[in-house]
């Protein structure tokens, strides 16, 4: 399994509060995808047969419920 929201999300999420900038934190969250994902060493990838849910537009609750259906 692998889970994904956009950037704009995750930088919603992380400024909770509203004390973070979310645009500052949608690109460094993008930029560290980036280095993630191309770094030499054990780079950020979904396995092959990974199954995506992307959390971009669910709650908790329902991102649960994705997981628990896809064990079913």
């Amino acid at each position: 399994m692998y889970l994904t929201a956009s950037a704009e999300v995750r930088a919603r999420r992380r400024a909770g509060d509203g004390q973070l900038d979310v645009e500052q934190a949608a690109r460094n969250i993008e930029e560290r995808d980036r280095l993630d994902s191309t770094r030499e060493d054990s780079p950020l990838v979904a396995a092959d047969d990974a199954v995506h849910i992307d959390t971009s537009e669910l709650a908790i609750d329902e991102v649960v419920d994705a997981i628990v259906g896809l064990l079913r």
